[in-house]
């Protein structure tokens, strides 16, 4: 029931601590949280709102939010079993941030989801990933395609929500809303990680001796740190393998979005 029905998870381990505000969360929440954060005033410096505060403490012109690779907190079994839409936060003032999060996610017609920040994430880590094994062979072609598909199905969510305003409906934005949550339990393989099973999510796990480290493509991550080790044409051909399970459940999640696979 949870796994079917959870619009989304917001943690807080740490709800009254000093420092900056922080916040980690899976991409599609990163405007909702900004957005957030820009209408509440920082209780230490009332001149800024806590979003001015947040880019002044990194002495940057946007902000970085963390992601939810790492084990070791309650959001652990929401994002990398279940795959549920998670957001963790830490600030002394963070229930004023936490409460405007919460009222959208309820009240909003259409929730506040953003999958363009996920499919620029994705892009982003897929870069990263071939420099690192730009000379041992492995195609990353499906895996970019199936980005640039989740791209595309993401674009086209304004276009339905204009769609859906003029028909004046409960029915399709109930559709809408349950392809919003769906889309993110679509980066989940019920078979997991290879050898860490519970893990199901392929987007976001801990790196595999290290709990608290976070790695993006977890699968393919295990899967170059073996092959590293062993240096055989199977080990290599074992990180081919699981770049092609990524880039199936990227585009399998870009089909949820877009309402072709429920």
């Amino acid at each position: 029931m949870l796994a079917a029905r959870v619009v989304a998870y917001l943690n807080v381990d740490c709800a009254v601590q000093a420092g900056d505000f922080r916040a980690s969360a899976t991409p599609q929440l990163d405007e909702l949280i900004i957005q957030a954060a820009q209408q509440v005033r920082n209780p230490d410096n009332s001149s800024q709102t806590i979003y001015e505060s947040w880019l002044a403490s990194g002495n940057v012109t946007t902000v970085k939010l963390g992601r939810l690779g790492g084990a070791g907190s309650d959001y652990a079994a929401f994002v990398q079993h279940i795959g549920s839409p998670t957001l963790d936060m830490s600030f002394g003032e963070v229930a004023s941030i936490w409460g405007l999060v919460a009222l959208r996610l309820a009240d909003d017609e259409v929730l506040p989801f953003n999958y363009l920040s996920y499919a620029y994430e994705l892009q982003k880590s897929a870069e990263y990933l071939e420099a690192e094994i730009s000379d041992k062979g492995i195609s990353l072609v499906p895996l970019y395609a199936s980005i640039e598909k989740l791209r595309k199905a993401a674009s086209r969510i304004k276009d339905d929500i204009k769609a859906l305003k003029a028909k004046r409906s409960c029915a399709p934005v109930r559709e809408l809303n349950d392809r919003l949550i769906m889309t993110e339990r679509a980066f989940t393989d019920r078979d997991g990680l290879s050898s860490r099973t519970w893990y199901k999510h392929l987007i976001y796990a801990p790196a595999k001796h290290n709990d608290y480290g976070s790695n993006s493509f977890p699968g393919i991550s295990d899967a170059i740190e073996s092959a590293k080790s062993l240096n055989s044409s199977d080990s290599w051909h074992s990180v081919q393998h699981e770049v092609w399970r990524v880039a199936r459940a990227i585009t399998q999640a870009s089909l949820v979005l877009s309402g072709r696979l429920t």
